[in-house]
């Protein structure tokens, strides 16, 4: 619901007949314009101008402002994976998963923004446990609030992410939550992409690709060897 501050008198329009739409709750069309209820008159029409300008302008606000928002959540994610304690990876993605619930709410997707200020907490507690009634716990949580903002193939894509983000946190071994949390992560991409947040998409991008280079660096990668010497 969206709401007109101001309007234009009209052309043969007296002011006091176009302040009767001043603060007339608007409601959005089909075609995604938007209308005044007390339609039906040259004046309502201008108001109506006014009120289209108003929302596109605010919209456009919110979309930058959550990219901006990501672009900070970037610089956590980056930082994650290069850390071998789990406690540290952790606390990164605490804060990486409530910039980018802000961002989600700001596009209005509810049910990644309501997921992912449910996985806020989830990575706070793994901090401290990896009970796996805990980990049941979330996944239930998880699947209500699925059902209850649910949004079609884009509520689907971020609940199977979640679910593997969920599983992952739970696992005491720190190489299986990066193997679950690049499997999420893989799951958020798509998600990001139909969901229109081109920020988000290179998030989760340097996120699989930071999760790569530190499972190489300790899982792959062959220690080398100190060198051995001969006596002349």
């Amino acid at each position: 619901m969206f709401y007109a501050y101001f309007s234009f008198c009209g052309e043969g329009k007296n002011f006091g007949e176009m302040q009767g739409l001043l603060h007339k709750p608007v409601v959005e069309t089909g075609a995604g314009a938007v209308e005044c209820q007390a339609k039906g008159n040259r004046g309502g029409r201008n108001a109506v101008v006014t009120v289209v300008y108003l929302r596109e302008y605010n919209l456009m606000t919110a979309f930058f402002a959550s990219q901006f928002l990501v672009g900070l959540a970037i610089c956590t994610d980056l930082l994650s994976f290069q850390f071998k304690e789990r406690e540290r990876v952790l606390f990164c993605l605490v804060i990486s998963c409530i910039l980018v619930s802000l961002h989600f709410m700001l596009l209005g997707h509810w049910t990644a923004s309501c997921l992912g200020l449910l996985g806020c907490l989830r990575f706070t507690i793994c901090c401290f446990t990896t009970s796996q009634r805990c980990m049941v716990v979330f996944l239930g949580i998880s699947l209500v609030i699925s059902l209850l903002t649910w949004e079609g193939i884009l509520s689907l894509l971020s609940t199977a992410a979640v679910a593997c983000n969920t599983v992952g946190a739970f696992r005491g071994n720190d190489r299986r939550l990066r193997e679950l949390m690049f499997a999420g992560a893989l799951l958020w991409l798509i998600h990001n992409l139909l969901a229109g947040s081109p920020t988000a998409v290179l998030l989760e991008t340097i996120f699989i690709s930071s999760n790569i280079v530190g499972y190489y660096r300790h899982y792959l990668r062959k220690p080398m060897g100190k060198p051995q010497y001969t006596a002349a």
